[in-house]
């Protein structure tokens, strides 16, 4: 009556031919739920009136679209660390695989839910931090008046850290006896990258001891060794207009010849890129991929406690453009990442190495970042 809404009264509301008696609530407001097929109808709606007060009626057009369905895509790792941040990921896509926009998406784990929304590629995170274990991972869209609900699960595992907190170095493989081991573990060094040329230079008995040696100090020794660039000059990751896998062989055949030496920790790989001209490759960053993929996984089948690792430019997400390094996509099979992140050769501060970290930490799926500075030994 005016604009003063009538609680308790009785209305009819007639949709396709069948009436729906429903009782207004406090603000004078009936409402009804109806399932119909997509079309056009036409809602009249009826108040019968009592004393002093008029009767009244009214229709309506309404239109019923069809939902469109979605799914959700996982889009993190299978295996975190404990003492990182753990960052989930799944992708919401309509049934052409166009990404959703803006949507909520709810997370559960161990029994707590995280609501976020997706991003202008469809995608949504959630970070959290967990202690080592097996946990599942559900996640879910409940929908809205244009896409129909969606859910998912995915199981994930979580490691405590393979490395420890400390100091590593990269060292070239001609030095290997310049340093001092016991001076180096007591200001905390923790890992030797070692340049692959130092079974070239001393021999692999000579080497096998070192390595013993550091060892006994409490130092993880890795091979440092070279990808995509043999003989002085780059070799690119495509061949053919395809992955160039008979390159791929042989490298992973000495990466596992690394991985299955006594004492090793891990495998380290540099120029694991393209040098600032991947844009010009169809297909190079999936190409790199493909082999960080095979090589993980051959290198674990020789030896599971393998820590496999990487060098990775420091240009954040510029790296797949100029350099073919995806760096989401790798860190689902990589440990440890090391972006080079050389302040001088960039004109930049420390400011620098604390917003790039932040990124490769963000993007990484799985792998742990340890900052490379601009020094060797």
């Amino acid at each position: 009556v005016g604009d003063i809404g009538l609680p308790d009264r009785k209305v009819i509301i007639n949709i396709n031919g069948v009436n729906y008696t429903r009782t207004t609530d406090d603000e004078g407001i009936a409402e009804i739920t109806i399932n119909l097929n997509v079309g056009n109808y036409t809602a009249k709606y009826y108040y019968l009136g009592e004393n002093r007060i008029k009767a009244s009626q009214g229709e309506a057009v309404i239109t019923v679209k069809e939902r469109i369905p979605t799914s959700l895509v996982w889009q993190s790792s299978s295996s975190f660390i404990s003492d990182s941040d753990i960052i989930l990921k799944t992708l919401l896509v309509d049934k052409d695989n166009n990404p959703l926009a803006n949507k909520d998406i709810v997370f559960t784990i161990n029994a707590k839910t995280y609501l976020t929304t997706t991003d202008s590629k469809g995608i949504a995170n959630v970070t959290t931090k967990l202690s080592s274990g097996s946990y599942l991972i559900s996640y879910k869209f409940d929908g809205d008046q244009d896409y129909i609900s969606s859910e998912g699960s995915h199981q994930i595992s979580v490691s405590k850290s393979q490395t420890g907190r400390g100091f590593g170095y990269w060292s070239f493989g001609g030095d290997m006896y310049n340093i001092d081991l016991s001076e180096f573990s007591r200001l905390g060094t923790t890992d030797i990258l070692l340049n692959f040329y130092a079974f070239t230079a001393h021999g692999e008995s000579e080497v096998l001891s070192w390595i013993s040696k550091a060892n006994s100090y409490g130092i993880n020794v890795h091979i440092w060794m070279q990808v995509f660039y043999s003989g002085g000059s780059w070799v690119n990751p495509v061949s053919g207009g395809s992955p160039n896998q008979a390159y791929f062989n042989e490298v992973i055949e000495e990466a596992k010849y690394y991985a299955g030496l006594p004492g090793v920790a891990g495998v380290h790989f540099d120029y694991l890129r393209y040098p600032g001209n991947a844009y010009q490759t169809t297909g190079g960053t999936a190409a790199i991929t493909e082999f960080v993929k095979q090589a993980t996984t051959a290198c674990r089948e020789v030896n599971p406690n393998i820590i496999m690792s990487a060098a990775v430019m420091p240009e954040t997400s510029s790296d797949i453009y100029y350099y073919g390094q995806d760096i989401p996509a790798i860190t689902k099979y990589l440990d440890v990442i090391v972006p080079m992140q050389y302040k001088g050769n960039y004109n930049s501060g420390t400011s620098w190495l604390a917003s790039t970290t932040k990124w490769f930490v963000q993007n990484s799926n799985g792998a742990e970042v340890w900052s490379g500075l601009q020094s060797y030994v």
